[in-house]
């Protein structure tokens, strides 16, 4: 049994992360990259100019350049809580976990009632392995916003880290009533409920689950999914 819960959490298990996602946005970034450097000399760039190419570099992994862009559009407008955010993921990325988190929290003191910061901040100590911080961090969202069904989603993830299953469901429940066909969610339901043995319940969360990513076109989750669910009709076979 402890084989099949190791295979089935490898396929399974949901990590949802703050970190820049590499997409066909390469090219685009490249483009806007080469654009900037063009026309710099030709006109004064603002604090948003920078911030926009220090994304950009940050979604080519080039952390110290979007850094570096950062800082400028930090210098031109101190207040720039976005940037301040952006520069700790950088920063984060290059290993310099003091400052990032000196930038997140500062980025929290500029725009103290955004949930989308807390959100932001809860990822962050999610990576790190703080849970419990996370936890606290999400419900801070959902308080100031509770219409997010990602909110809900990301503090079920994290209680489903320190074992909190049935907390857990609670969470992916409200997920779901405010996004019915969150693929993720019935995923990660279907895992709460493995560990819960309520291996029925699963299956028809895995289902579901499996239904979706194929929708959305989103193979890798979907091949995942199938596997998930090949283990669960194992586990749940009659014992000889």
């Amino acid at each position: 049994m402890q084989k099949f819960d190791f295979i089935f959490k490898s396929f399974l298990f949901l990590s949802l992360t703050c970190l820049p996602i590499l997409s066909g946005r390469a090219a685009n970034d490249n483009s806007f990259i080469a654009e900037f450097d063009k026309v710099r000399s030709e006109q004064v760039k603002t604090s948003a100019d920078f911030y926009e190419r220090g994304l950009s570099k940050l979604n080519l992994l080039d952390y110290k350049g979007a850094e570096e862009d950062f800082n400028k559009a930090i210098e031109l407008n101190p207040n720039f809580g976005k940037a301040y955010l952006a520069r700790g993921k950088s920063l984060k990325a290059q290993g310099e976990n003091k400052l990032a988190n000196e930038d997140f929290a500062y980025a929290l003191t500029l725009n103290p009632d955004s949930a989308n910061f807390y959100l932001k901040q809860g990822q962050q100590k999610e990576l790190s392995g703080d849970f419990i911080a996370a936890i606290k961090d999400y419900s801070k969202a959902i308080n100031i916003d509770d219409n997010l069904p990602i909110l809900f989603l990301q503090r079920a993830n994290a209680k489903i880290k320190i074992g909190e299953y049935r907390n857990a469901l609670t969470d992916l429940d409200e997920a779901l009533i405010r996004q019915s066909d969150l693929a993720q969610a019935y995923k990660l339901r279907a895992y709460a409920k493995y560990k819960l043995h309520q291996y029925h319940d699963s299956m028809n969360d895995h289902e579901e689950a499996k239904n979706l990513f194929q929708k959305e076109g989103n193979f890798p989750e979907y091949t995942s999914t199938i596997h998930s669910i090949n283990l669960l009709r194992q586990i749940m076979q009659p014992k000889r």
